[in-house]
């Protein structure tokens, strides 16, 4: 399945740079100046006014600390949690980033760990002593991790390291989208075929299954990883499972393409292809608008019921997703068999009926898949040729899980000249 290169590699590349976008950095270093002057005043200084039970105990906790002077008080306050630096380029990095005289920034300021010379600190937090010649300044200190960014004012390039390679990541998706327009290949009947395209889409939902179970390790908060496991798993799971079938049907449509398996083939001339798209569009409408009116009729009155016997906000809330549900089902509805009619539209259609499945213009279908068989296959001439061919798979719904078979009715059409062909295609298939 070489095909799934390249459209595997785009979602590849799309998904990463959507996940280093908002990836943040492992840790971000915080200094702030420390103002022992106010923390020695706060420690014992009493407060003018004392309100409840709490302030009185906060003072009598205050009052037991003894008096000591401003230098024991901060050899105390820094025990064992003290790094001191006394190098030319500690002080040029103080004085570009700290106001030597003036108030301390309130919030502190942030930078990158592996920013030099920061890199050099092996503590996590702690105070920095800072030495010079005719003073020494403090800093307080910590490496936060990315759990605990919160709502800090972080700088953004800060905050996400990683979106310069994000920006990669995006442009390397677009050069492959592109490279696909401008150096296209020959075509090929299979990859370009449902069958192929199902292949194409479920590879890249595995794809995004492995993502989203890897996002919250990469966003490194392993511990909120049990949902991202659960969805994940579960995406991976459907991803598996479609290409599993789809695999089986592209394989399929491998052989009678190829002509393992194929009893006739034809081509129809643009005008026989524009007869027959103006044909099953018209059909495709009037079959399914009955269908669109049923299906609607029920959400909106179950959820409108729902909503008049519940009475409250959330019920209408459901409400309106069951109205945007139904619109969203009119839209597809609308679209997608004017697409289809565009697409079959004035070209040459090519037409493949095999054993196992037959081929329009990129629609497969087979019915040796498991739990599939063909009911019949028919040669009409009204309103012109064309043959009819039924099949069915079973499906399986409602809380009983009922079995009951799906039929699909698949209409191919047979240009002048070739109708001997089709009829004894369709005896071939009825055998």
């Amino acid at each position: 399945m070489k095909f799934l290169t390249r459209p595997l590699l785009i979602v590849f590349f799309f998904l990463a740079a959507l996940v280093l976008w908002y990836r943040p950095a492992e840790h971000v270093f915080w200094a702030k100046k420390t103002d022992w002057a106010a923390e020695y005043e706060k420690i014992h200084t009493p407060d003018s006014m004392l309100w409840g039970a709490m302030d009185f105990a906060r003072e009598v906790i205050r009052s037991s600390y003894r008096h000591t002077p401003l230098t024991e008080f901060i050899e105390d306050r820094t025990r064992e949690s003290l790094v001191r630096v006394d190098d030319d380029i500690w002080r040029t990095w103080y004085s570009d980033h700290f106001s030597t005289y003036g108030e301390p920034i309130e919030d502190g300021q942030y930078f990158c760990v592996s920013d030099f010379p920061i890199n050099g600190i092996g503590r996590e937090n702690g105070f920095l002593e800072i030495r010079n010649l005719d003073r020494i300044d403090h800093l307080t200190f910590a490496r936060l991790p990315a759990k605990d960014f919160g709502d800090k004012p972080i700088a953004s390039h800060l905050r996400y390291p990683f979106r310069n390679h994000a920006l990669i990541a995006l442009a390397i998706a677009a050069a492959l989208m592109l490279s696909g327009v401008f150096f296209e290949k020959e075509p090929d009947l299979v990859a370009d075929s449902s069958a192929g395209k199902g292949c194409k889409i479920f590879a890249s939902v595995l794809l995004s299954g492995i993502v989203l179970i890897a996002v919250p390790f990469m966003y490194h908060n392993p511990n909120e990883s049990p949902p991202f496991l659960a969805v994940g798993g579960f995406v991976c799971l459907a991803g598996m499972i479609g290409i599993l079938l789809y695999g089986i049907q592209w394989r399929q449509v491998r052989r009678f393409i190829d002509g393992e398996d194929c009893l006739v083939r034809w081509t129809c001339s643009p005008l026989e292809s524009s007869r027959f798209a103006r044909w099953e569009f018209e059909r495709e409408k009037t079959a399914k608008l009955g269908l669109l009116l049923l299906v609607s009729a029920i959400i909106l009155v179950v959820g409108l019921g729902f909503w008049i016997a519940v009475a409250d906000e959330a019920a209408g809330y459901v409400f309106l997703f069951l109205v945007g549900l139904t619109l969203f089902l009119w839209m597809i509805a609308f679209i997608a068999p004017r697409l289809a009619y565009r697409r079959n539209l004035g070209q040459n259609s090519l037409v493949i009926v095999g054993k196992s499945g037959a081929y329009l213009n990129g629609a497969a279908h087979t019915w040796t898949f498991p739990g599939s068989r063909l009911e019949f296959a028919e040669f009409v001439v009204d309103p012109f040729p064309m043959i009819h061919i039924e099949y069915s798979y079973v499906m399986i719904a409602g809380k009983s899980l009922a079995v009951s078979r799906q039929p699909v009715t698949v209409v191919l059409p047979v240009p002048e000249g070739m109708q001997k062909e089709a009829m004894d295609a369709v005896e071939e298939l009825n055998t």
